[in-house]
Formats: structure tokens, C-alpha cells, sequence
């Protein structure tokens, strides 16, 4: 074909084209405009706006041609009103299921499916699902649902079926796949609820269903934290298996940082303590009462808890929000097992607390030695001088002492002055601190008179046999041992003449003190001054009497004793006449008048005088001449007479009295009987005859005073073969006449046989009873 003819060929197919398609565009332009017009002149007239409050009105109805001619003049029925309503929200609403269909198959009104209302945020779902409606809702999910939906403003529709128990609610959101963790304007989810309500199997279909563990519970901690301290074992298990964040914390603010495992702890719920611990619990957490949880251990005394802590990674120097510190802790409460326990996991023992105090000063400032020892043993820093002043200050003398075993200076002074420890431990009477310094080696320096001043008598003694001179004068040039005595310390005086003082020191110009004291009667310094050796020996108080007739005198029996043991004479006689303060010390007029009158009185006869057979005895142990007679021919057994003291008597006569009268006779008064007892055993007896009416034989104790084979009577002018007297008295027994009745004037006859048989068995100082 020639060029010419193609061309015109392809003009005219071109311009053909162009014809259809320009009447294509015009039909179709006039097609849709014209049903505009149609569909708009429709709704004019009938009165209707073409708007989308006239859609919701008319979906709600159900009028589809309504809706039809709505979306045909131009109105989008997806559109919401100033309030976010749909018309498919309203045909959901007015279960109008032929608007619904027509209205779900507009592209427009699925764009909008998830439309909500203002403030009710209502949706096409959550309303055909508050109808239980759950065919619908399918297909509303099918087109693109979202399953965030709420019951009202703010509460999930899968919140509020936990919370009401609406199962087949919560079932159906499950299985469609609703964000089970979504909580709207909630504080928390659903989880939580399900919690709060005590449902486990709620929680665990939402947990299997990807609920997070790690939210908040309804009183605001994490879940985790409400099953601890609820001790809900199930929960804790429950959430550990979805992977929960078993350190979550609570609280906020220094020292309330709290995780479950503070609450298990609380509840003393060991089991749950010790899974927590097992999924590897941080143990530095913060206890219910505001403090870490190893000082909550400590201070509680509980070991068992505390070592469970330090195995799980605690820190023993973890301080507490008032900067506190464990070991300090342990320390005041005095627990010295929790102490080692502490050490041994690598405590500091030098960590001070807030206040620059550390376990040591504690330990220090308790008198705690054991706690001392472990923290030294363990390293902790000390300040020995500061320290030792602290242990003297309490007066705990261990705890000096290991201080000063430690590296402590015995010559130490007190900090920020010159005074030496030792001085001010001598001044204070602080007689441990001293001997303990003194064991470490500080010299005693110049303070026997600082030791006698504090009235401190072991301290004296201390300072004595430390090497103190006893002679020292004092500030005033006294003399120690005179300053004691003269104020009666007897005590520091023996230590003083124990630690060679002068037991012949001069209480005045005319005397020694050892004279004073006897003469005044003072035993306690009397006994100090000749135990420690003063001289006895033909010593004399100042008004010219023995020393040992003044302890007789006194009854001082303790140092008539020591006296005696010193070398004093026993037997010496008392000056005559006896100066009166001397004749007083005795109740006997009669004994008065011979320690006046008379010459020879002995220490037995005074003794005698005092009816004090102690005494008496004690002079006879010391050699003493118990038959002895004065001048005027007293003796100490006539004394014991005088009172009917056989004691005295026999002591006087026999030395002692015996256990066992080895020999004592019974007159029987009413048999008219002698009987002989040897050793207790009667084996002689013969009949008597004692004195008549007007002479009664007197009834008593006696002994046998003095014996004569040939006697005659100086009253009577008759003989009395075979006398033997009763206690110096004028009748005896003798041989006589004897009938069968009392006939003698006071003696006691016997017929001649027995009376030779008796003589030959009594002897002078022999018991006698005379009996009715």
C-alpha cells in the first residue's frame, strides 16, 4: 500500500477512537450526575438534609433506600457525627440487620469500623459484643475490628468480664485474640483483676494467652510483689513460669525500694524466700521497715536468715538510708555469732557509720570483750590509747586487758591531757584497772598515799606488794601506818605492817599503838599489830598494867591468844592496887576489892572473874597456872565457885573441861544414895546420909575442890576421915555415921568403907551432882 493511503487510513481510525472515547467520558458524566440529581432531589423532597445525622437516622431505622439515596448524593457512610456515632454503630445498636449488611459492604464504613463515640468510646464491636452478639461481632472482627473495645469510657469489655466473672465473655476475647494486657483508662490489666479476684484459672488462661506478669496489681505494687506478700505461693509460681520479673520493686524513696522477696521475708514465709532466692532474688533490696534486708536480719537477731542472705550475694557492707552500718549492728545487739558469721563474708571490720563510729568503739563502748577480740583478730583498725581510756572509763578490766595485749601502752596517758592512765586509775580507787595495768607492765610510781586516800583497802594491798614503801610520808609528813590506824582502817594497817611498817610505832610520847589499842580494847588493831610482830615481851601500857591483863580485861579472846602465841607471860601479875578504869572492867565487887587489896592476880583469875570459859581456856592452852592463888589465896576455880561454875572450875583445875567426865559421883538427896560413874557408866554405889532439917545438904553442880585423908572440922571440932570438898565450899563427903535417914549438919556421910573406896578414886577437879 502507498504511504499516502496508510496515512489516511490510520487518520480516520484515530479520529474514530477519539469519537467513542469522548462519548464514552460525556455518557458517563452525564450518567452520575444525573443520579446525583435524582438522588438529591429525592431527599429534598422529602424533607431530608443530606448530612450524616440523616444516615445514622436512617441505619438505625433500617431505611436502606434512605441510605442508598444518601450515599448516592454524595454522603460517605462511614462518617461520623460530632459525637463519633456511625450509622453502623447506630444499625449495630437498633439491631437493624439489614442496615448492617448493606452498611458492611461500603468500603467507606469499614475505613470507619473502629470509629468511637466521644466520651462513651462505643464501636460498631463493642456494642454488638454488649448485645452478646457474637456472630455479628465475628464478622465486624472479619472486616477489621479491633478487639480494644470498652464496656464504657475507660473499662475494657475483657477487663469487665474478669471483674464480673463473665467467662464465655472473656473465653470469646481470647480466642480472637484480644491484646489481653490492654487496660484502657485502667490503672492495670486484666491480669491484675484476675489477681484481685483470687481466680487463678482466670490468670492462667490470661498468662497462656500472653498477658504480661509484669504489671501492677490493684493496690498499685507489681503482681509479683501482691502473691508475696499475700504468701500465695500458686501466684508466685504462676508468674515465675511466664518469665515475671521477680526483682520488681515497690516503693519509692530511699530505703523502700521493696521486691518480693522483702515481703516473703516479712511473712517469715522461708519457702517462698528460698525460690526466690533459687531464680536468683537480688538480696540488696530494701526490707518492709525501711532498712536493707541483711540489716533487718541483724538487728533481728537472725542468723539463720542473715547467713541466707550473705550466701545469696548480700553485701555485708551494704549501709542502711541512716548510715547505718551491719557490723555495727551486730555489735549492739551483743551477737557474736552473727558477728563471725558477718566477718567471715568479708565485712569490714573499720567501717564507720554515719556518725564516725565504728564496730570496734561499740564493741568497746558495750565492754563487750569477746566482740573486741574477733573485730582486733579480724583487723580492724583501733586507736589503743583512745580505746583503753574507753575500757577504763567502763571500768571492764577484760577488756583492758586485751587491749594492752593487744598493742595498748600500760603507761599510757588519757587523751588530750599529760595524766598517766595508771595515776588516774590509783586516784579513782579503780582497783581491776589497776592490777591490770600493773600485770602489763606500768610502773607504780609515787602513789601508795593516793591508793591509802581513796579508803580503797585491796587497792593499798595492790599498790604494797607492787613495791611500795610503807614507811612513805605523807603530803604532811604522816606516817601511813599512823594515818590508818588513827582512822581505823585495820585492814590497810595490816597490809602496811605486812609490807614492813613498824608494828612498834608510838601512838603518843608515853606509848606504842599496840598498847593503846589493848588498853582501849580495839581487838582489830591489836590483833593487825602483834600478828605483825610487835613486841609483847614485858611491854606494859602506860598505866603500868599488862597486856595481857587489858585483853583479859576486854575478853579479847582473839588477842589474848595472839598475845600468848607472841611470848607474853601467861602467869605475869597485875599491878596492885589496879587502877580504877581497870577494876571496872568487872562486875564482882568482890574481885574489885582484891585487884585493889590483894597482890598475885593472875589472867586466869580474871577470866575466872568473867565467868568466860572460852577465855579461861585459852590462858590454860597458853601455859597458864590454873591453881595458882593470889596473896590472899584466890584462885580461878574459888572464883568459878563464886558463880557455881563448874566450867570454869574444872578448866581452872583440870586444864579443860573433859568431854567425858572421866569420874563423877551423884548424890541423890531423896535415896540417900552415892553413886560413882566412870566414863559414864555408873559402877559404884553406897547409901548416905546428907543434912538435916535446918541443915540441908544444898543441890547443885561441884567439883571436887580440895581432898584430905585426916580432916577435922574447924566448926564442928570432929574428925572427918576421907574429906573431899565440894567446889571450896564447907561441906564434902567424908566418913560418918549413916542411918538410914539425913542427919548430918550439910556434908554427906558415908560409912567407912565407901568413904576409903571413894578417896581412892576421885580426884581434885572431879564432877559432883547433888540432886533432889
Amino acid at each position: 500500500m502507498k504511504p499516502a493511503a496508510l496515512f489516511f487510513k490510520t487518520f480516520l481510525l484515530a479520529v474514530f477512537t477519539l469519537s467513542l472515547l469522548s462519548g464514552a467520558i460525556v455518557g458517563d458524566y452525564y450518567l452520575r450526575h444525573e443520579v446525583t440529581r435524582k438522588a438529591k432531589r429525592f431527599l429534598t423532597d422529602r424533607g431530608i438534609e443530606p448530612t450524616v445525622d440523616s444516615a445514622i437516622n436512617a441505619a438505625e431505622k433500617g431505611e436502606l433506600i434512605l441510605l442508598e439515596k444518601l450515599e448516592l448524593a454524595g454522603i460517605s457512610l462511614g462518617l461520623t457525627d460530632d459525637k463519633g456515632n456511625t450509622p453502623l454503630l447506630e444499625a449495630v445498636k437498633s439491631k437493624n440487620q439489614g442496615a448492617i449488611n448493606f452498611l458492611m459492604e461500603r468500603q467507606g464504613v469499614i475505613d470507619s469500623i473502629n470509629s468511637a463515640t466521644i466520651p462513651g468510646r462505643e464501636t460498631p464491636l463493642s456494642a454488638a459484643l454488649l448485645e452478646r452478639d457474637f456472630e455479628l461481632a465475628d464478622r465486624l472482627i472479619e472486616r477489621g475490628a479491633s478487639l480494644k473495645v470498652d464496656k464504657e469510657a475507660g473499662l475494657p469489655i475483657i477487663i469487665d468480664a474478669v471483674v464480673q466473672g463473665d467467662q464465655e465473655m472473656l473465653d470469646y476475647l481470647i480466642a480472637k485474640n484480644a491484646d489481653v494486657d490492654y487496660k484502657g483508662a485502667q490503672p492495670t490489666t486484666a491480669l491484675a483483676y484476675a489477681s484481685d479476684s483470687q481466680s487463678l484459672e482466670k490468670m492462667r488462661l490470661l498468662l497462656k494467652s500472653g498477658a504480661s506478669p509484669d504489671v501492677r496489681g490493684i493496690s498499685g505494687k507489681p503482681l509479683i510483689i501482691e502473691a508475696a506478700k499475700e504468701g500465695n505461693m500458686q501466684k508466685v509460681r504462676m508468674y515465675l513460669s511466664h518469665d515475671v520479673d521477680f526483682n520488681a520493686l515497690t516503693g519509692e524513696g530511699v530505703g523502700m525500694e521493696m521486691s518480693a522477696l522483702s515481703f516473703a521475708i516479712e511473712n517469715g514465709d522461708n519457702k517462698l524466700r528460698d525460690l526466690l532466692l533459687e531464680k536468683g532474688a537480688d538480696t540488696n533490696v530494701f526490707a518492709t521497715t525501711g532498712v536493707p534486708l541483711l540489716h533487718y536480719a541483724v538487728r533481728n537477731g537472725d542468723y539463720e536468715l542473715s547467713e541466707t542472705l550473705l550466701e545469696h550475694k548480700a553485701d555485708p557492707n551494704i549501709e542502711s538510708p541512716d548510715g547505718e552500718v551491719v557490723l555495727v549492728s551486730a555489735v549492739e545487739n551483743e551477737d557474736l555469732d552473727l558477728l563471725d558469721l558477718l566477718i567471715d563474708h568479708d565485712a569490714d571490720p573499720s567501717m564507720a557509720n554515719q556518725n564516725e563510729v565504728t564496730p570496734l568503739d561499740v564493741a568497746v563502748g558495750n565492754g563487750n570483750v569477746a566482740a573486741t577480740y574477733q573485730l582486733i583478730t579480724a583487723g580492724a583498725e583501733l586507736d589503743e590509747q583512745a580505746l583503753l581510756a574507753k575500757a577504763y572509763e567502763l571500768r571492764d578490766d577484760p577488756l583492758m586487758n586485751l587491749i594492752l595485749n593487744s598493742g595498748g601502752d600500760p603507761e599510757s596517758t588519757i587523751p588530750g591531757t599529760d595524766k598517766r592512765l595508771f595515776d588516774v586509775a590509783v586516784q579513782d580507787g579503780a582497783t581491776g584497772a589497776v592490777r591490770t595495768l600493773l600485770a602489763a607492765g606500768a610502773g607504780i610510781g609515787d602513789n601508795l598515799w593516793a591508793a591509802l586516800l581513796t579508803e580503797q583497802d585491796d587497792l593499798i594491798r595492790l599498790i604494797l606488794e607492787a613495791g611500795a614503801d610503807p614507811r612513805q610520808r605523807g603530803p604532811e609528813g604522816q606516817d601511813p601506818l599512823e594515818h590508818c590506824l588513827s582512822l581505823g582502817r585495820y585492814k590497810a594497817a595490816r597490809d602496811l605492817l605486812a609490807g614492813g611498817a613498824n608494828p612498834n610505832a608510838m601512838a603518843n610520847d608515853s606509848e606504842t599503838w599496840l598498847a593503846k589499842s589493848i588498853r582501849e580494847g580495839n581487838s582489830e588493831m591489836a590483833l593487825a599489830l602483834v600478828e605483825s610482830g610487835a613486841k609483847v615481851e614485858g611491854m606494859k601500857t602506860k598505866d603500868g598494867h599488862t597486856f595481857l591483863g587489858w585483853a583479859c580485861a576486854h575478853q579479847m579472846v582473839d588477842v589474848v591468844e595472839a598475845l600468848l602465841k607472841a611470848g607474853a607471860d601467861p602467869d605475869e601479875s597485875e599491878r596492885s592496887p589496879a587502877r580504877s578504869e581497870f577494876r571496872e572492867m568487872f562486875d564482882s565487887n568482890t574481885f574489885r576489892y582484891h585487884l585493889q587489896v590483894d597482890r598475885g592476880i593472875r589472867p586466869i583469875m580474871m577470866a575466872a572473874a568473867h565467868r568466860n570459859a572460852e577465855l579461861a581456856q585459852a590462858l590454860m592452852d597458853g601455859g597458864a597456872n590454873g591453881r595458882a592463888y593470889s596473896r590472899k589465896y584466890l584462885m580461878a576455880a574459888s572464883i568459878g565457885a563464886w558463880y557455881k561454875d563448874t566450867k570454869i572450875q574444872q578448866i581452872a583445875l583440870l586444864g579443860k573441861v573433859p568431854e567425858m567426865q572421866p569420874r563423877k559421883i551423884v548424890v541423890d538427896l531423896s535415896s540417900q544414895r552415892v553413886t560413882l560413874y566412870e566414863n559414864g557408866v555408873a559402877t559404884y554405889s553406897t547409901r548416905c546420909s546428907t543434912g538435916k532439917s535446918g541443915y540441908r545438904t544444898p543441890a547443885g553442880e561441884y567439883v571436887i575442890s580440895d581432898r584430905h585423908r585426916h580432916h577435922n572440922s574447924s566448926i564442928y571440932g570432929s574428925s572427918m576421915p576421907y574429906f573431899q570438898r565440894f567446889s571450896f565450899s564447907a561441906f564434902g563427903i567424908h566418913q560418918g555415921y549413916v542411918p538410914n535417914y539425913p542427919a548430918s549438919h550439910g556434908c554427906i556421910r558415908l560409912p567407912w568403907d565407901a568413904a576409903k573406896y571413894l578417896f581412892g578414886k576421885l580426884e581434885v577437879g572431879d564432877y559432883a551432882l547433888i540432886q533432889q
